[in-house]
């Protein structure tokens, strides 16, 4: 009987190809093919008669062990058809020891070998091309296969980083922060900046995710460049002088408490220049910060798990000093690293305070916790933040910033609760005066002349966002129609279809993460990074953090408006599809379908 042709193959698929018939499934048993799979990816193919006892059959003694192996091995003889395929000799076990074996698994392992130490690119390229796909995907959660497919994997990853494929680099390890970066470098230069800042926001995810950590100066600078210009102009604060001095005061207070600030104003007022400058100060005096905008009334603590998230990445050695109890009840809300266990039920109004209360007095410093927004927060996030800012934590400071008049009686009803011991810090802010109103509007147009300046002023009645808004388009007209007209002049040069999904995305507010994006408009990902790029282009999104949001809530309201009401609750019905689709939060399912 002459020597079988045979090829192994065990990348993306498991199978046996004897003189060029396939075994496929014709295995009799598991352990038989589990044999034959074990010694394919072993050494020479080739292991001691003991350690395929121990891997299969761990449970059993060495005799019972010795019995199965003895069996398993017949059956595969069986159905391979060749007695020589598995010989069992001086307590070793070999596949085919003397037979030619074409495999997959040995021909990449040698040719990335080979490519790594020459260090050549196009022959990493080459090796890399070899890679069928994940080792044994049949057995992935057999614990004898995992050494071995960690191995090829790390190889397959080594030659990708070599030969340059860095988005295939990402795909195996989400926290290669070299990789991110070449691909974030990649984006900036083709002119996508929104592709930069949505691959930061996934590596940043994954490294707090996985590995508890933040991402390194480098990153954090490549992505500052990558907003570079997309977030808002930054403008000397006219007009506001009292609210500054209260701010730095405030900040610098060596004996101060736990505290309440709450910021209000008309739309339009400055509300977010006060909240950016309070945090500006805090961070100058090295306070951790953390600051996220509410925008799910309808999913519990999903305001307060974004500003915990916020504050554990702000300050990464917190997490450690967490007692057991307390890191479960935080992991039913937000990630953390680590083996944490989380609660079996949703977590109590009493354990989330408790829980909140320990990670802000675990941080090394003092703290300020940012919503804005809080209008459009949920009561659970609310009640939290109401019981936390009646407590003495150390030096905290907890800022709700809100429109007047406040149409939301919870929110009141919060402010009051958090007022017991002591009266908040209460920013509210007015109109500008003719003298400060034209101090800003100097900053943005000083060409102006003074005809237009005077229009400016009188339609903007000292609003500063009125101001900067007509200042910036050099508009006139009715009051009403301030950033209609405003808006107007950023969608310029927009396309009709592009101008339609950003009509989608403004029926939400707050924050728009790219799982909002896909859900609200349904584009595919090349058609959304155009989008998003467009619209950022044009200044109708911001950056925010790793999101967007509308330049203003105003600029929000009126491209929601052009949708009429039956069309707005069909694309919430659709978005409320594919985010169940994509496995999100219920909470955030049911927000689309109330």
């Amino acid at each position: 009987m002459g020597l079988p042709g045979i090829e192994i193959r065990v990348l993306g698929a498991f199978d046996v190809i004897v003189d060029g018939v396939p075994v496929g499934d014709a295995w009799p048993n598991r352990r038989a093919s589990e044999l034959v799979q074990l010694l394919a990816i072993a050494p020479d193919r080739r292991l001691m008669r003991d350690e395929i006892i121990e891997a299969l059959w761990p449970q059993l003694a060495a005799d019972a062990g010795g019995a199965n192996l003895r069996k398993a091995a017949h059956h595969a003889r069986r159905t391979l058809g060749d007695d020589r395929a598995i010989v069992l000799r001086r307590q070793q076990v070999s596949l085919y020891p003397d037979v030619v074996v074409e495999s997959d698994h040995a021909a990449f392992v040698s040719a990335a070998d080979a490519a790594i130490a020459i260090g050549d690119a196009d022959i990493a390229a080459a090796a890399a091309s070899m890679y069928g796909g994940v080792l044994l995907p049949g057995s992935r959660y057999e614990a004898w296969a995992e050494p071995a497919r960690r191995s090829v994997t790390g190889r397959y990853v080594d030659v990708l980083r070599l030969a340059g494929r860095w988005d295939l680099v990402i795909e195996h390890d989400p926290t290669d922060e070299a990789a991110h970066r070449e691909m974030m470098r990649a984006a900036l230069e083709g002119g996508h900046r929104h592709r930069a800042i949505a691959l930061y926001g996934r590596l940043r995810r994954s490294l707090r995710d996985e590995l508890g950590v933040v991402p390194s100066e480098e990153t954090e600078e490549l992505y500052r460049v990558s907003c570079a210009g997309l977030t808002p102009a930054s403008r000397t604060i006219v007009g506001r002088d009292r609210e500054l001095a209260v701010i730095d005061a405030l900040i610098a207070d060596p004996e101060g408490e736990s505290e309440l600030v709450v910021v209000c104003g008309v739309a339009g007022i400055g509300k977010t220049a006060i909240v950016r400058e309070l945090i500006a100060v805090a961070q100058r005096a090295r306070w951790v910060t953390a600051r996220v905008r509410a925008d799910d009334p309808n999913d519990a603590y999903a305001t307060l798990a974004t500003l915990l998230q916020d504050l554990m990445e702000a300050s990464p050695l917190t997490a450690e000093a967490l007692d057991a109890k307390t890191r479960s009840v935080l992991a039913s809300v937000i990630a953390i690293a680590g083996e944490v266990a989380p609660l079996d039920v949703p977590p109590t109004r009493h354990q989330m305070v408790g829980a909140t209360q320990r990670l802000i007095e675990a941080v090394d410093g003092s703290v300020a916790l940012v919503v804005d927004d809080v209008e459009r927060c949920d009561e659970s996030t609310l009640e939290v933040l109401s019981l936390i800012g009646d407590r003495d934590i150390g030096r905290l400071v907890v800022v709700m910033s809100h429109r007047e008049p406040v149409a939301n009686a919870t929110v009141a009803q919060a402010i009051a609760r958090a007022s017991r011991r002591r009266q908040p810090t209460v920013l509210a802010l007015d109109r500008l005066d003719t003298t400060d109103a034209e101090s800003l509007a100097r900053q943005v147009d000083p060409e102006a002349d003074p005809a237009q300046l005077a229009s400016v002023l009188a339609l903007a009645d000292g609003v500063p966002l009125f101001i900067v808004e007509l200042a910036g388009a050099r508009a006139v007209g009715p009051v009403d129609d301030v950033i209609a007209v405003a808006l107007e002049a950023r969608l310029v040069g927009l396309a009709h279809d592009e101008v339609a999904w950003l009509r989608r995305l403004a029926i939400v507010g707050g924050n728009l993460d790219l799982e909002a994006v896909f859900a609200l408009t349904g584009c595919g990902d090349d058609e959304m990074n155009h989008l998003l790029d467009r619209a950022l282009e044009s200044g109708v999104l911001l950056v925010e953090h790793t999101g967007y949001q509308f330049r203003h809530e105003l600029v929000r309201s009126v491209l929601a408006g052009q949708l009429p009401p039956h069309q707005q609750a069909a694309v919430h019905r659709d978005a409320a599809r594919r985010l169940a689709e994509l496995g999100a939060r219920p909470g955030r399912v049911a927000g689309h379908l109330e």
